[in-house]
């Protein structure tokens, strides 16, 4: 017996996001939809009469659009590596607000970190792109 581990590399994606929805908020009999949001485009099921009904096909429905297998930016920072890189970026961030002089509370700019990348260096967000 062979086994396959084919893998799809995903593109990371901005947004995703997975609900049950009601068919109407102001009423009180409603019904309910599975609903996945993949990088903006919105995928619905069949409506459902209860919740529970809707949200075993919204198991279904992530597994058909291999829902959990999308990588998205906001994930990035996870792990042990990301930490480490995020710490990294305020680390910089930190010396560059005292290079510019905005621990002065007299500074126009005190206690903002807005521009800092921009009027020093290029500060490096990570994106391997």
């Amino acid at each position: 017996m062979t086994t396959s581990s084919i893998t799809t590399k995903r593109e990371k994606i901005t947004l995703k996001n997975s609900q049950v929805v009601p068919s109407n908020f102001h009423l009180e009999e409603k019904q309910y939809a599975p609903s996945v949001i993949l990088a903006g485009e919105t995928f619905f099921g069949a409506w459902c009469d209860t919740k529970e009904e809707a949200q075993a096909r919204l198991n279904h429905l992530e597994i058909a659009l291999d829902y959990h297998n999308y990588p998205t930016k906001e994930e990035e920072g996870t792990g042990k590596e990301g930490t480490m890189r995020q710490a990294e970026r305020v680390r910089i961030m930190n010396e560059l607000y005292i290079k510019d002089g905005r621990d002065d509370i007299n500074h126009p700019m005190h206690a903002l970190f807005t521009g800092l990348g921009s009027n020093n260096e290029q500060i490096s967000n990570d994106n391997p792109q």
